[in-house]
């Protein structure tokens, strides 16, 4: 028997959200935390630049990566489901998260990334590392702040003078959320 037509929209519009949080949590780990630093720590070693850095400290640095890739999963699962939308990075939500990791950081998802970058540093040695992850961290910011800008415009401008009112309360939330 096929499923009523509002059972499975219901699904879709959870299961669709949850897939691209995956995969675009895939692409970024693959770009940002393996392809990346491979190629900076190859470029070291054909350098011979191995004495830049310090010992690799494999275990450390897989026990720092591990937690915070479980972390950056959760926050992409919560914005994922919680936001109703496609959680990617150009796009924000269709609803405001402040549950989850969202309540304890404005940028969860950023702030296990950079985390995961850590544990990469640790686990290669690479002080070379350290240097694209400060890159890395500096270029989201401005970004960020952008990004957060536009979506406070979008949800706080009242099309009528009626929404206003029911806005505001959003508003000033949003304004003490991203100062």
């Amino acid at each position: 028997l096929p499923a009523p037509r509002g059972r499975m929209h219901r699904i879709a519009r959870v299961a669709w959200p949850v897939v691209t949080a995956l995969l675009q949590g895939a692409v970024s780990w693959g770009v940002l935390q393996y392809y990346i630093p491979r190629a900076i720590v190859r470029w070291q070693q054909a350098e011979e630049l191995r004495h830049v850095g310090i010992e690799p400290m494999v275990i450390p640095g897989l026990v720092v990566f591990s937690l915070a890739a479980a972390f950056n999963l959760w926050s992409r699962l919560t914005l994922a489901i919680r936001g109703q939308g496609v959680a990617v990075l150009f796009t924000p939500p269709a609803k405001l998260v402040v549950t989850g990791p969202f309540a304890w950081l404005r940028n969860p998802i950023a702030t296990s990334t950079i985390a995961q970058g850590i544990g990469v540093c640790i686990y290669t040695g690479s002080a070379l590392l350290v240097g694209y992850l400060a890159l890395l961290a500096l270029g989201w910011k401005p970004r960020l702040r952008a990004r957060r800008a536009a979506v406070s415009d979008q949800r706080c401008k009242p099309s009528s003078q009626p929404a206003l009112l029911k806005r505001l309360h959003r508003c000033v939330f949003l304004a003490h959320v991203f100062p």
